[in-house]
């Protein structure tokens, strides 16, 4: 049997965002990204389109598949920044 290729993600085009990931993580905020998978003649087959996940324990938000393999990684940063700038410095009531 043969090995199924792997498709890599495109390269970031904007700076890692190093402090909102680590406000995320401490807060248990994970943001990722699946790939669509299409159910044809009794398998799976990756697709070309993305979505991105967010997951704060129970609470799971998507956001659908509507990006590419070049816009993913960016879309995942620019998630992280997002949540932090939406967030930080608030505290529980």
């Amino acid at each position: 049997m043969a090995k199924p290729k792997k498709k890599a993600v495109g390269s970031p085009k904007t700076p890692n965002p190093v402090k909102e990931m680590q406000w995320c993580f401490s807060k248990h905020i994970y943001v990722t990204w699946e790939p669509e998978a299409i159910y044809q003649a009794g398998y799976y087959k990756q697709g070309s389109k993305y979505k991105v996940t967010i997951r704060q324990g129970e609470k799971i938000k998507d956001s659908g598949y509507i990006y590419t393999k070049d816009e993913i990684i960016d879309a995942v940063n620019d998630t992280y920044r997002k949540l932090y700038q939406m967030n930080h410095g608030k505290t529980k009531e």
